[in-house]
């Protein structure tokens, strides 16, 4: 089956806090990591998911952390 075409991600995360860290596909450039803590939402358009590779890390002796993430497609944003 060929999955939908999306444009945005969303991602709520509740429970222990955690780095949302993101690094760039081809190497070149900085980490950038993201404190998420409880509650937190994040959203981001399809140019991150082409240009970033995106994770949270186990953190042992954290908390435990419930996540869910979707993806979508918005016609109000920009290609």
């Amino acid at each position: 089956a060929r999955a939908n075409p999306s444009n945005f991600s969303a991602i709520a995360s509740f429970g222990g806090q955690r780095e949302l860290l993101f690094k760039p596909y081809n190497g070149a450039g900085e980490d950038v990591c993201i404190t998420v803590k409880n509650g937190s939402r994040c959203i981001f358009g399809c140019g991150v998911n082409a240009t970033w590779l995106h994770g949270i890390e186990p953190s042992p002796g954290a908390q435990d952390r419930i996540s869910r993430a979707c993806w979508g497609m918005s016609l109000r944003l920009p290609e």
